[in-house]
C-alpha cells in the first residue's frame, strides 16, 4: 500500500515497498491523488514540470493531476504533445 511521506524541503513523495514512486508534490492531498496514476505518467509529469522550472526541481500540484486530455491514450494514460 502507498504511503505519503513529507521530506525535507517540505515537499511530499510517495514510497510503496521501500521504492519511491515518480514525482515530487507541493501538498499531502496532491501525493495521494497521484497514487491512482500509472509510474510512466507520473515520470513524464514530473520530467515536464523539471523543465519548467529550469533551476530547481519542478513540484507537481493537484491542478497537474488533473489536467487531462479529453482522449485517453490507448491504455488510460495522457496523450502527451510535446
Amino acid at each position: 500500500m502507498p504511503k505519503v511521506l513529507k521530506v525535507e524541503t517540505g515537499a511530499f513523495a510517495v514510497v510503496e515497498d521501500g521504492v519511491w514512486w515518480p514525482g515530487v508534490y507541493d501538498t499531502f492531498t496532491a501525493a495521494e491523488r497521484a497514487t491512482v496514476f500509472r509510474e510512466a505518467d507520473l515520470s513524464r509529469l514530473q520530467e515536464r514540470r523539471n523543465a519548467e522550472s529550469v533551476s530547481s526541481r519542478g513540484i507537481i500540484t493537484i491542478a497537474d493531476l488533473e489536467l487531462r486530455p479529453s482522449v485517453l491514450g490507448r491504455f488510460g494514460s495522457w496523450d502527451v504533445e510535446e
